[in-house]
C-alpha cells in the first residue's frame, strides 16, 4: 500500500544545473557522494542499479531523462531487507537555475505507507559529504537525496 502523497525535498546548491546532472547521471561523479557501486545508463529504458552500502542493492530504470533539468527513474530493492520492490517507486529530480546555483527538487512516489519501512531519515548523513561536497559546494544533495528515500540507517 502506498501513500497518496509523495516525499518532497527541496534544496539549493550553489553549482549549474549542468554540473549537479552530471552528479546525477554519470558513474563516477554519483559515486564521489553515494554509494560503493554503480551501474547507471542515463537514458530512458537504461539500468540504474546501486550498491549504497555493501548490504543492500537499488534497482531501476530511467523513465526520462533531459539534460540538464530533468531526471526520472524507478527504483526499489533488489537485495535487502526493505519491502520496495526493484522498480516499484518512482523518483523525480528537477534542477532548475537559481541565480548562480540550481534549486534541486527532488519527489518520490508510491512509497510504502509510513511504518512499512524504516524512517526515511538518517541523522548521520546531515554531516556527511555529498555531490555538493564532491562541487566543492556543501553537503546538501546527500543529506537532501537520502531524506526523500527510504534508505536504513
Amino acid at each position: 500500500m502506498t501513500d497518496n502523497e509523495p516525499l518532497v525535498k527541496e534544496i539549493y546548491i550553489k553549482a549549474s544545473p549542468d554540473v549537479v546532472f552530471r552528479f546525477l547521471s554519470e558513474r563516477d561523479k554519483f559515486l564521489r557522494w553515494m554509494g560503493k557501486a554503480l551501474d547507471i545508463d542515463a537514458r530512458p529504458g537504461g539500468i540504474f542499479r546501486l550498491d549504497p552500502n555493501g548490504k543492500e542493492i537499488i534497482r531501476g530504470k530511467f523513465l526520462e531523462v533531459d539534460p540538464p533539468y530533468r531526471i526520472v527513474f524507478s527504483w526499489g530493492f533488489e537485495v535487502g531487507d526493505m519491502d520496495v520492490p526493484p522498480g516499484s517507486t518512482i523518483v523525480e529530480i528537477t534542477l532548475t537555475p537559481d541565480g548562480d546555483g540550481t534549486i534541486l527538487r527532488l519527489t518520490h512516489r508510491d512509497l510504502p505507507r509510513e511504518g512499512e519501512y524504516p524512517t526515511p531519515a538518517c541523522s548521520r548523513l546531515d554531516s556527511s559529504p555529498g555531490p555538493a561536497a564532491a562541487m566543492d559546494c556543501g553537503s546538501q544533495v546527500m543529506a537532501g537525496f537520502f531524506r526523500a528515500s527510504p534508505m536504513r540507517c
